[in-house]
């Protein structure tokens, strides 16, 4: 779920991918992560990512679920 401009009162939309939130503005999102491991969150410009480090990277734990995505087939 993603609340725009940090908008808690309003529904949020659902399954989106990308989402811009420009400088000064603010955002809330709510994700579900059904597979273990490393999420990696990136600034789409990725001159900031490199250069400045705007990434983030989020560690999922919980048992493997084989039926979506299994790393040893």
């Amino acid at each position: 779920r993603f609340y725009r401009d940090g908008d808690l009162l309003t529904a949020p939309d659902r399954n989106v991918e990308t989402a811009p939130v420009a400088p000064g503005t603010t955002a809330a999102a709510e994700m579900e992560f059904p597979v273990p491991g490393p999420v990696k969150i990136v600034d789409h410009a990725l001159t900031r990512a490199a250069r400045r480090g705007a990434l983030g990277i989020i560690d999922v734990s919980g048992e493997p679920t084989r039926d979506i995505y299994n790393a040893d087939p």
